[in-house]
């Protein structure tokens, strides 16, 4: 529909323009504060073994860099960026929590009961 002209790209929700829309600003751009992007996480039990965790990271990130996973990534307009490593995940869950938490505190955002 946007390749046709039926409808029209106002902006992205990332940290930089989309190679596939490059006309398109970001929010950030645009004077929104929060310019971030939709992400996906995967959480273990908080017992899990090192060993464990270490073997299902190096397995995403291998899975994620992978020419077919990439591929269909790319036709969904998704940018996979893995954590270089768990100590990094924990630090950007940190981050993006306090980041979100702030932001719905901001618009007053509650929680449901």
């Amino acid at each position: 529909m946007i390749k046709g002209g039926l409808l029209k790209v106002l902006a992205v929700m990332a940290e930089e323009r989309m190679p596939e829309y490059p006309d398109a600003p970001t929010l950030k751009e645009l004077g929104y504060a929060s310019g971030k992007g939709l992400w996906s996480a995967l959480y273990a039990p908080a017992k899990a073994p090192p060993e464990v965790l270490d073997a299902i990271h190096k397995a995403t990130v291998a899975a994620l860099k992978s020419a077919p996973v990439q591929e269909a990534f790319r036709k969904q307009m998704i940018k996979a960026v893995p954590n270089a490593s768990i100590a990094d995940a924990r630090a950007w869950n940190v981050t993006e929590v306090a980041h979100w938490r702030k932001l719905t505190e901001t618009v007053k955002v509650e929680k449901p009961e």
